[in-house]
């Protein structure tokens, strides 16, 4: 997959305009454009930051009049943008992604496979001064994007510092911590095995609040990978890991489809995950060619 980032020279106000961002369609920005003018109709016009292309998604990041940062995922027609606060010009909590506060939740659960690492600042080169095991209970102080990926500030009680935000799951109540092995959020993996003469498979399930499974798609450098979702619950996320264990698209809803020529060997990576506080459907094709 094929990624190149551009700098705007000129902005653009939110009430309309041109721009011309290389490979960047100019109907991916309008359609985040008007989802930032529904989200904050109050916050006046604004300007565009910088894009980012990708053969997947193009992610464009927005600053609205009152100096608040958008990220927005948009597929590359203009379908389906998802917009997010991602912080903006002030760095008090009420300019971030979430708080107990402001419509997220007080509590997170810790999902993760052993132990999740705590920061003192919102990066992974930041000390580490805590780790929480699978299935904590955390009080939520706030998150916001750093680096490229969401961190939370949380408090368990005997630390306070930041997380990766994917490895929560909101909880109810500082209560709510189930000490049953059975009633934790779970994670298997299963390999995905395409019928002679096809080159895809469409897999269909249900996850518990916080569960996820992990499809293994054997596929060699300059192969195509394809995803895309049908029916699903809007709690279902996904992300794809490289055959070393990076990360080749974060986390992204399922209304985002993905496709990208590959440029490694070996096993691919698919995983599902339920973001919800229930059972959740999903419907995923994969396909290699």
């Amino acid at each position: 997959m094929k990624i190149q980032s551009t700098a705007l020279a000129c902005a653009l106000a939110l009430a309309g305009g041109s721009l011309h961002a290389a490979e960047v369609s100019q109907d991916a920005i309008d359609a985040c454009i008007d989802q930032v003018r529904a989200m904050a109709p109050a916050a006046g016009g604004g300007s565009v930051l910088s894009t980012e292309f990708s053969e997947a998604n193009s992610l464009v990041m927005l600053e609205d009049g009152r100096g608040t940062t958008w990220r927005c995922l948009v597929s590359n027609d203009g379908r389906n943008p998802y917009v997010e606060m991602a912080g903006g010009g002030q760095s008090q909590p009420q300019a971030d992604y979430a708080d107990g506060m402001q419509g997220g939740p007080d509590y997170w659960r810790v999902n993760v496979h052993s132990t999740l690492n705590v920061h003192t600042s919102p990066s992974a080169s930041s000390p580490t001064v805590a780790r929480l095991h699978r299935g904590m209970i955390v009080e939520n102080r706030g998150c916001q994007y750093s680096e490229g990926r969401r961190w939370c500030q949380i408090a368990d009680g005997d630390a306070t510092g930041w997380v990766a935000g994917e490895y929560l799951v909101e909880s109810g109540s500082a209560l709510a911590q189930d000490t049953s092995s059975t009633a934790e959020p779970t994670t298997r993996t299963e390999r995905v095995q395409f019928m002679a003469g096809t080159s895809g498979q469409q897999k269909t399930g249900n996850l518990s609040p916080g569960s996820s499974i992990r499809f293994l798609l054997g596929a060699a450098s300059r192969q195509t990978l394809e995803v895309h979702f049908v029916n699903s619950d809007p709690a279902i996320t996904y992300q794809i890991f490289l055959p070393n264990g990076r990360v080749l698209l974060d986390q992204v809803p399922n209304t985002l489809p993905f496709q990208g020529e590959l440029f490694m060997n070996g096993d691919h990576v698919v995983e599902v995950i339920n973001r919800g506080h229930s059972s959740a459907h999903y419907a995923v094709y994969m396909g290699i060619y």
